[in-house]
């Protein structure tokens, strides 16, 4: 049998979550029936992942346009290049991208993963009017693509608006996102950490009035950067509240912590959360629907607080001190069991094959 040939098609390689899983499909994929391409539509940052994609052998080509002039040249530049590679699927990531697989014809298999609801996050990211524009776009694309879920909580809410969709949860490199032993914190300051954009839908807000409120002996790293990054020093009254910035050596901070703190809002399946429980860290997660749907059934429903209440996040932390034992050691099992990356990436190579065989029996017709 000939290999699948698979285009990923992404605005960019940025060093950020969704970055991550396309990374975790591709280093999964079987070689010997599927090959990859990867095809970007604008210059890289320097953050760009570019280079883990290359280590692995995947060829990576740009498009290389600016955001304006890319409209009118785009379409055309990415003929030439289907044409070239001759893909029988294309799988796009993100607004932009998603735009052009939506405007391609039924010859390829087009899919796309949401990892938000567009509705919900375009409009806390970019404002009522241009967030909502841009989630109406998208929403239009999605109705023209095959769509993947990356949660349970996504699925229900496109299948709300009419938008059909399979779910296939994101998953975490257990091999990178890996344990060490830690040792009592008794008599010591506890260490927490947060991991994420520092944005109005990740509320760290709540979290830096949490830590206002419980004082010494208690550490908070702030891993992110984002517009509310100086809103938030301000806001910290602390000084074992620490702000980091961006990180490239995450799973070092997480194995460095005793305990990760999710307050967001609105998620689609966190990685952060993942990649905490993975290094088998406890987690202490706001009441959302993602959370709920990681640790359903684990210890760690119990450590679940109220959205924006400062006193109950309080309150599970303190909890959490005061059981740690209950707690430790809990988090790799969940992950291994439900959320690994092969597992993940399995899942969307068997969608691949299910779906190019039904185009070959189609063309066959």
């Amino acid at each position: 049998m000939r290999k699948i040939k698979i285009l990923y098609l992404v605005s960019t390689l940025e060093r950020k979550g969704p970055t991550n899983q396309l990374l975790y499909i591709i280093k999964n994929l079987d070689t010997a029936v599927f090959e990859a391409m990867i095809l970007t539509l604008s210059k890289e940052p320097e953050n760009s992942m570019k280079s883990d994609f290359e280590t692995l052998g995947i060829p990576v080509d740009t498009i290389g346009t600016g955001r304006i002039s890319g409209i009118f040249k785009n379409r055309k530049i990415l003929k030439k290049h289907l044409e070239a590679y001759q893909p029988s699927i294309i799988q796009s990531m993100g607004l932009r991208a998603d735009a052009y697989n939506a405007s391609l014809d039924d010859r390829y298999f087009r899919l796309t993963t949401s990892r938000n609801f567009p509705t919900v996050d375009y409009v806390k990211k970019f404002g009522k009017l241009k967030g909502g524009l841009m989630a109406k776009k998208q929403l239009e694309y999605f109705r023209k693509l095959n769509v993947v879920s990356c949660s349970k909580s996504i699925y229900n809410q496109l299948n709300n608006v009419g938008i059909e969709s399979e779910v296939i949860q994101n998953g975490v490199d257990l091999d990178f996102y890996s344990p060490i032993s830690r040792d009592d914190f008794s008599g010591r300051s506890k260490k927490f950490i947060t991991v994420g954009s520092l944005i109005s839908r990740k509320n760290n807000r709540t979290i830096v009035e949490t830590f206002n409120l419980l004082g010494a002996g208690f550490h908070l790293l702030v891993v992110g950067d984002g517009p509310e990054m100086e809103e938030l020093k301000k806001l910290s009254k602390n000084e074992n509240i620490v702000f980091s910035g961006n990180s490239a050596e995450v799973n070092l901070l997480l194995r460095q912590s005793d305990c990760f703190i999710s307050a967001s809002s609105a998620e689609g399946l966190p990685n952060a959360v993942l990649e905490a429980l993975s290094c088998d860290l406890p987690v202490i997660l706001s009441d959302i629907e993602p959370h709920r749907e990681i640790v359903d059934n684990s210890i760690f429903e119990s450590l679940i607080f109220d959205v924006f209440d400062p006193k109950a996040l309080q309150e599970k932390i303190l909890t959490f001190v005061e059981k740690k034992d209950h707690f430790l050691g809990k988090g790799r099992e969940l992950v291994s069991s439900r959320f690994s990356s092969f597992q993940m990436s399995k899942k969307y190579q068997e969608l691949y094959l299910k779906k190019w065989q039904q185009d070959t029996l189609k063309k066959k017709e």
